[in-house]
């Protein structure tokens, strides 16, 4: 008995600790826009240099990945060379869809590009922390992934998520994050360009200015260090309304 005892504390110890707690950490609603597979580049232009990506979900033999030319143009399987500099994602998706829907049954088509000179940062408990390479596909799942998340000390499930505040560029807004590649809702939560993804580590308790100067300490310097922050961490959550 004593034994099943000394057992039951060791496990709630475990579980415990497996949480990271962040004090009056608040839900925060998922916008469209951050779930768009498209955004945030949607409304912006493809250009010169930029690598284009163009995946053929049931037909992969003809996914394609190529550095827009010079010129403007791109070369792509069945059609040959494509102007696609000055249009968007959007609109290039649209006309991709109007031609291939021709000649392939089946289709489903998605659009992403690579900008050279945009990137996102992961930090906190990963093996590979540092810069990749913005892709508009990419969500926080997959930028979390792509650093090797350390597993027994991080905790992908409470991962934060920082970004440029929309209405002030001088200032971050913070989120948590579940980056759980299996299940977490950070699958569906697409970066934008100069994000910064931190993994805490598991059992961290913080509260209220801690928890932006856990942040700040982890965010590279030429990232904005000097930055102010305008929210309170806040939780992404598929459950409005629950608490975590």
């Amino acid at each position: 008995m004593q034994s099943v005892a000394i057992t039951s504390l060791i496990l709630s110890a475990a579980l415990y600790a497996g949480c990271s707690q962040f004090d009056k950490a608040a839900l925060f609603p998922i916008t469209p826009e951050m779930t768009g597979p498209l955004y945030p580049m949607e409304g912006a232009t493809v250009s010169s240099g930029d690598a284009l990506t163009v995946k053929f979900t049931n037909h992969p033999d003809l996914t394609t990945t190529a550095f827009i030319e010079h010129d403007g143009s791109v070369f792509l399987p069945l059609i040959g060379n494509v102007t696609v500099a000055g249009k968007t994602t959007r609109e290039i998706h649209a006309e991709l869809v109007e031609f291939y829907q021709k000649h392939l049954r089946a289709l489903d088509i998605v659009i992403s590009t690579e900008k050279p000179d945009a990137f996102v940062y992961v930090a906190g408990e990963v093996q590979n922390s540092g810069t990749l390479p913005f892709r508009t596909s990419m969500t926080v799942a997959q930028a979390v992934a792509a650093a090797t998340p350390n597993l027994i000390s991080g905790d992908i499930k409470s991962t934060i998520l920082v970004r440029k505040d929309a209405n002030n560029p001088e200032q971050y807004a913070s989120y948590l994050v579940d980056a759980d590649f299996a299940a977490g809702v950070g699958r569906n939560v697409y970066v934008a360009p100069g994000d910064v993804m931190i993994v805490p580590r598991k059992g961290i308790a913080l509260a209220g200015d801690a928890v932006q100067m856990y942040i700040r300490n982890l965010i590279p310097a030429n990232m904005g260090v000097s930055y102010g922050f305008v929210h309170e961490v806040k939780r992404i959550s598929d459950n409005a309304g629950l608490s975590w």
